[in-house]
Parts: structure tokens; sequence; C-alpha cells
């Protein structure tokens, strides 16, 4: 702008915190639509079982929850303690807090589909 406001300390602020939001409500996003995915099968988790026990291949969605979830939750758990002095990297980069509600739903989750399996086919 021809003033110099593109610039400015608040406007350098305020994009950048509307980057962490953008990314952050997109990572949110993932999880979440993981989450309905997920409680989905879980609802249908004795049919599945029936259906295993007489041959049919296990669906994919049952795999890969662990992988999916270590790609969208911060390498340490906490965003907040990563590098920002190339904000851009860090934008495009950074995961959600270990601990964030969806991540511990999903996990939740996934342990106890887990040990649903566990009781019933060992």
């Amino acid at each position: 702008d021809e003033f110099g406001g593109a610039r400015h300390a608040s406007k350098v602020v305020a994009d950048r915190t509307l980057a962490v939001v953008r990314r952050k409500l997109h990572l949110m996003r993932e999880v979440s639509k993981r989450k309905g995915e997920f409680e989905a099968l879980m609802e249908r988790r004795e049919e599945l079982l029936e259906a295993v026990g007489q041959g049919a291949e296990v669906e994919l969605e049952l795999y890969g929850n662990r992988k999916f979830l270590g790609r969208r939750v911060h390498p340490d758990g906490n965003p907040g303690s990563a590098d920002k002095s190339d904000f851009q990297a860090f934008v495009a980069t950074f995961g959600l807090p270990r601990e964030h509600v969806v991540c511990a739903q999903l996990r939740d989750m996934l342990e106890e589909l887990i040990n649903w399996w566990a009781d019933r086919v060992l």
C-alpha cells in the first residue's frame, strides 16, 4: 500500500495469526473427519468382526490411524515451542498439540477399538 501499511507491525501480526488459524483449522478438520469415519466403523464393529471371522478382508479404514494422527500432531507435541524464525516454514509444517481435544478423542477411540478387538479374538 502507498503509505506502508502492508508492513505495519499490526498488519504483520494479524497476517501471521490468520495463517496459523487457517493451518490449525485445516488440521482439525482432517482429524475430525477421520474421527467421524472411525466412529462409523466402531458402530459396525460387531458386523466387521463377524465378516472377518467368515474370511472377509479387514476394511482399510482400520489401518494407519496412528500414522495419520502422528502426521498431524506436532513432533514434540507442542507447536508453541517450535522455531518460528522462518515463519512461512513454521506455518506450513506445525502440527496440533498432542493433547488437543480432537487428537485425544481419536486416540481414545483407537485404544477402545484395539481393546475391543483384543478381547474378542485373543
